[in-house]
Order: structure tokens, then sequence, then C-alpha cells
């Protein structure tokens, strides 16, 4: 009966697709167009067979991609230096980045400031980093702000790094 060869094809199909590593419909649908690719340009598989049978492929995150597979970091975006960020908890909810840089300037040359905003009032939520240049400008802003008395309210500046809050 053609119906009984039909499925019975269809299921060898996919005990096939399963033994190559294929669990979703998105993965076989990959797969395929790769294949077509190659097919269509007339290329030999990676693998370097001549009867074109692609190696199944894996799924790979942009993050990881361009990446040293026995690193646990990612490929092409750098990793961030935090050893001269401080954090800064204890602010008053109408605090922008602009009153932070003009508090903080004063111990030295600031790369960035990042200020945690609540997305529904875009008020801040009592916490920002601050990154300088230099470890030393870092040090100091710990120094000379912690226990600091702003609007009311007295800061805590610390080490971003746990590790440094010792």
């Amino acid at each position: 009966d053609i119906r009984k060869m039909l499925a019975a094809d269809r299921l060898r199909r996919r005990i096939e697709e399963r033994n190559a590593g294929v669990n979703t419909w998105a993965q076989l649908m990959a797969i395929q167009a790769g294949a077509e690719k190659e097919d269509v340009a007339g290329a030999v598989s990676p693998t370097g067979d001549e009867d074109g049978a692609a190696p199944p492929r894996k799924y790979v995150p942009p993050s990881l991609r361009n990446a040293d597979p026995n690193s646990g970091e990612g490929g092409d975006r750098p990793q961030r230096d935090d050893s001269s960020t401080v954090r800064v908890s204890n602010l008053p909810p109408p605090t922008t980045e602009a009153d932070l840089h003009e508090l903080f300037k004063s111990c030295g040359k600031i790369q960035r400031i990042f200020l945690s905003r609540d997305r529904a009032t875009g008020e801040s939520k009592g916490f920002a980093y601050v990154a300088y240049e230099m470890i030393s400008h870092a040090q100091a802003a710990i120094e000379k702000l912690d226990g600091h008395g702003y609007d009311h309210l007295i800061l805590r500046v610390e080490w971003a790094d746990a590790s440094r809050n010792k």
C-alpha cells in the first residue's frame, strides 16, 4: 500500500534526522537551506565528501561567534574593565546623570555613568555606577564621597566589584 510506504519513508527520514542531531523543524530548515546553497554552487561539503552530505550544524549565539571555543568569553565584544568603577547607592529618585557627573567630577576624569532608572516613571532606582579612567580616581571618590550628604540622604560609595569591598 502506498500510504504505508510513505509513512515508513517519513519515519525513516525522522530517525535519520534525529541521529544527525536535528531536534527541531528550524534546525532542519537551516540544514536544508545550507545544503541547497552548496548544491547550487557545486561545492564540496565541509567534510570533503563527494556526496555533498553536510554535517549537522549547531546554532551559535551572536555573543559567542568568532570566539575561542576553549575560553568562556564572547568573540567580537570586548570585555569591560570594572576595576575603576564605583557603586553609588542611596540616591534620591529625582537624581540625573548630570547631577552625578557634577558631584563626582572633582575626584577625577569620568569614563561613563550608569544611573539605574524605573522604566515606567523614569526616576532613579536609587543606585548608579561611575567609571573612572584610573583606579586612583575611583579610590579618591570613595574616600571623599562615602558618607557624604546629598539631598537629605547619606550616600554610600563603594567598589563596584564585590570582591574588593572587604
